[in-house]
């Protein structure tokens, strides 16, 4: 059955794989970018196939919402 991974990292060589719906914030690390990411996806099923719920998508201005992907962080001027 085919599933969708998500990934994330400082280059496409770095790509690493991140939890998703957790809240927990994935650390990402470069000479040029030093930052967080979250990723929510609504109805996200784990490696077993079942779906990772998340309040996220409960509040009420987040109805329609299917995903999420929150990045944050300090670029390094150089």
């Amino acid at each position: 059955m085919p599933r969708l991974r998500v990934l994330a990292g400082t280059s496409l060589d770095a790509l690493e794989p991140i939890s998703v719906n957790t809240g927990k914030a994935h650390s990402v690390s470069s000479p040029l970018f030093e930052g967080k990411i979250v990723a929510y996806i609504k109805d996200f099923p784990d490696e077993k196939g079942n779906i990772l719920s998340s309040e996220y998508f409960e509040r009420p201005e987040r109805k329609g919402a299917t995903w999420s992907i929150q990045v944050q962080g300090v670029w390094a001027l150089l």
